[in-house]
């Protein structure tokens, strides 16, 4: 999921594997029957304290992530603006943090982006 304000975009720290300690987009997985809109806008809340409407998302990218251990995910990831989000970012119990950010001054202050989606952060906050 992917919220862009202007020039940044809501990233969570990450507390889980993969990537622990870097930045990444709110995500999750499915629960059984539960349509991926709903998720995505379920695990935004869960994550960051923030809620948009399914109605809200557009159908952004889908991306094959590999893991270390050799494992494969599809990713469906949707995106929204800020102005359409409703609540204040607080980091949710699987985060360290949630912020907006922009990507360049991320990688200034030498944090990091979970691999692979510094493009697609780049592409959607291109598109707003």
């Amino acid at each position: 999921m992917i919220v862009v304000d202007g020039v940044r975009a809501l990233l969570v720290e990450r507390t889980n594997p993969p990537a622990v300690g870097s930045w990444s987009l709110p995500a999750g997985f499915l629960e059984v029957d539960e349509p991926p809109e709903a998720a995505a806008a379920r695990e935004l809340a869960e994550e960051t304290g923030v809620s948009v409407q399914t109605a809200d998302l557009e159908l952004f990218d889908t991306n094959l992530v590999a893991h270390d251990d050799g494992t494969r995910v599809l990713v469906t990831i949707y995106r929204t603006t800020r102005d359409v989000v409703t609540g204040t970012v607080v980091a949710g119990s699987d985060a360290a943090d949630a912020r907006f950010w922009n990507v360049d001054e991320l990688l200034e202050r030498n944090e990091s982006i979970e691999m692979g989606y510094e493009p697609i952060v780049r592409r959607a906050i291109a598109e707003e």
